[in-house]
């Protein structure tokens, strides 16, 4: 936590504080009005092909504010930001009118040791609550990652396809045939783990995959 939200949080009831700014705000996910405004939408939706993802879709943009949460959710233990993610991906498909296609959210598993070290899975928080305030059913470890790999970010996209091959897997194929999957992941750069992904759930027998993920690098 940072001198500015320490001091926030000395000052205010830890509800009232902006995750953003430090700023009192009523916003029940802790971002003010000012904060939102700052996020860069993505407006031309859809147009990120992903190999075996039949529809891609990203909210934002990763950079300023977004870039800030997001690493300090993935890297700081940040786990709180969780509500704020989710309800901007419940924002997002609500407007979108996906939800009435999807018969199971899905996510993108880490590594189970990578997720002892930060204490939980980042995409699986906000999967529990689209799930809980959507009312879909939530994977509960049918996908999931069978060895570690290295950190995608400083990889060639080739790099990023070889580190990523052939480690997600499905435990019962049945709970997932002739399914449509919304699969949830935090940033898109070049598509490769939701590839992965995608293609062990379409080789397990799911029907139609949507990739949503918070933010996209790509411009």
């Amino acid at each position: 936590m940072g001198i500015l939200e320490s001091f926030c949080k000395f000052i205010y009831d830890d509800d009232e504080i902006c995750y953003g700014c430090g700023s009192k705000t009523e916003n029940r996910n802790h971002i003010c009005s000012s904060c939102r405004s700052c996020i860069e939408y993505v407006e031309n939706n859809n147009t990120n092909r992903v190999k075996y993802i039949d529809e891609m879709y990203s909210v934002a943009y990763y950079n300023g504010l977004l870039r800030e949460l997001i690493h300090k959710y993935k890297y700081e233990k940040a786990s709180y930001l969780s509500n704020f993610f989710g309800e901007l991906l419940v924002e997002f498909l609500l407007e979108k009118q996906i939800i009435s296609r999807i018969d199971e959210i899905y996510y993108v598993p880490t590594y189970k040791s990578v997720e002892a070290n930060r204490a939980y899975n980042q995409c699986r928080l906000i999967a529990n609550y689209l799930g809980e305030v959507l009312d879909v059913k939530v994977d509960d470890g049918n996908l999931y990652k069978s060895g570690n790999t290295y950190d995608q970010i400083d990889l060639s996209g080739k790099e990023r396809r070889e580190n990523l091959k052939d480690v997600f897997s499905v435990k019962d194929k049945h709970l997932i045939k002739g399914k449509n999957i919304l699969l949830i992941d935090d940033i898109i750069t070049t598509g490769t783990t939701l590839e992965r992904c995608g293609e062990t759930l379409k080789k397990s027998g799911c029907s139609e995959i949507i990739g949503l993920s918070i933010t996209t690098t790509h411009h």
